[in-house]
């Protein structure tokens, strides 16, 4: 797999066609998924079987999927892991194991639930704050996004869509000062 190929850029690599590109996706979505499921699941056997099940539904459902900014795909497909992993939860009380039966600390068990909560509001407030730049200019949205989701610097930024530093923090800043307006209201 090439370095630097995020999840998000999965369905750009699909879409290429290309036998190498649909490979390198399949296989960065495969290992995101199962990552995701067993941050979830710490019984590795059904860890695998769950992530076939998401990577068959993401699949699956693929064409459905709207681009709505960056990391909304990664977003889309944490949210679908997630809710396989409760169906099969709520599935297989008692039949399959989705826990080993090894004690865990209070602490990690503590902190990994504050991580995955973290995650789950993290989700939802890029959403959100995606939805509320639908109505700022173009350029000042795609600033803020690389600012805020992928955290950029404002030199990062500049190089990134050919603009000065001085020019992408003014339009950061006009977006984020549109930002607050919106959420008074």
């Amino acid at each position: 797999m090439p370095p630097g190929v995020g999840l998000d850029e999965v369905p750009h690599l699909l879409r290429e066609g290309s036998p190498a590109a649909v490979d390198t996706a399949l296989q960065k979505l495969r290992d995101a998924i199962l990552e995701s499921v067993k941050s979830l699941v710490r019984n590795n056997e059904a860890a695998e079987d769950i992530a076939q099940e998401v990577l068959l539904r993401v699949w699956a459902k693929l064409d459905r999927w709207q681009p709505a900014g960056p990391g909304s795909f990664s977003a889309w497909v944490f949210g679908v892991t997630y809710r396989v992993v409760q169906e099969e939860r709520r599935r297989s009380r008692g039949t399959m194991p989705l826990f080993t039966e090894e004690p865990e600390d209070e602490m990690a068990v503590a902190d990994r639930a504050r991580h995955l909560e973290q995650q789950a509001l993290d989700t939802i407030l890029k959403t959100r704050i995606i939805k509320l730049l639908e109505g700022v200019h173009p350029e000042s949205s795609q600033v803020i996004q690389l600012r805020l989701f992928e955290d950029l610097s404002f030199n990062e930024i500049s190089s990134k869509l050919g603009i000065t530093s001085a020019n992408a923090r003014k339009k950061y800043e006009r977006g984020i000062r549109l930002l607050r307006e919106r959420l008074k209201e």
